[in-house]
């Protein structure tokens, strides 16, 4: 993941973000997501999953 030039801007440094998902498999996404937004000084409160399903054999 990378924020596009077009997203919205927070221009705080520093700001608290929240992430929801709807379905938690191996993580992968939250884990690329709070690397992409860490990135940017972005602070990483937490994380809401939906639902969560098995990982995929192989995955665990």
């Amino acid at each position: 993941m990378r924020a596009t030039p077009g997203a919205r801007r927070i221009h705080s440094s520093g700001a608290q973000v929240l992430f929801v998902d709807d379905v938690l498999t191996t993580g992968a996404t939250l884990a690329e997501a709070h690397r992409c937004l860490a990135g940017h000084g972005l602070v990483v409160c937490g994380a809401v999953v939906l639902a969560s399903t098995t990982a995929p054999s192989g995955n665990r």
